[in-house]
């Protein structure tokens, strides 16, 4: 029968790793809302803006389309950014490399990820420390930038709608 306290230990070591794992897949869950809502800002300026360009040579929508259209160009550009694959920050070789990231996989062979991965799986406070090193990655280097581009990109339409019609509106009352 095996010792209770140590059995107690590999019970907490893995319960932690669970919620660890729970909290990445929530954060990967938001990775594919931000990228949902990115995609949905690039459609909209992008069927918008030739629309809106349609009417360029109106004089009293010239100033708003002209608005309107930086602002789709803004938008497009940070809903693509929003979108573009995030590097990881560089690791000197000295470093540790994340072992549950593709990123830090690709650094070794076949065998020594083998071994290296089967060693961190034997060892519970291990295999907490890199699902907690993966969870930092996540939130640090993709979704930090991924959400401060998704919001250029709604600031950027939302602006460009608001200022575009009140100036073509405008246009017209004069």
């Amino acid at each position: 029968m095996p010792d209770k306290p140590e059995t107690a230990i590999q019970f907490q070591a893995i319960a932690r790793t669970a919620v660890m794992a729970s909290i990445e897949n929530k954060h990967v869950q938001y990775i594919a809302m931000a990228d949902l809502r990115a995609q949905g800002l690039l459609a909209m300026s992008s069927v918008l803006m030739p629309l809106a360009l349609a009417k360029i040579n109106t004089p009293e929508c010239q100033f708003g389309v002209a608005v309107f259209g930086v602002g789709a160009v803004i938008t497009i550009i940070a809903a693509v950014q929003c979108l573009a694959p995030k590097k990881p920050k560089h690791l000197d070789k000295h470093e540790h490399q994340n072992l549950l990231h593709f990123s830090g996989i690709s650094k070794f062979t076949e065998n020594e990820y083998l071994s290296t991965i089967a060693e961190a799986m034997n060892d519970t406070r291990r295999l907490s420390e890199e699902v907690a090193r993966d969870l930092y990655h996540i939130s640090n280097d993709i979704l930090k930038p991924k959400f401060r581009w998704l919001r250029i990109a709604y600031s950027s339409f939302v602006i460009g709608i608001c200022l575009g019609s009140g100036l073509v509106a405008h246009g017209y009352l004069n």
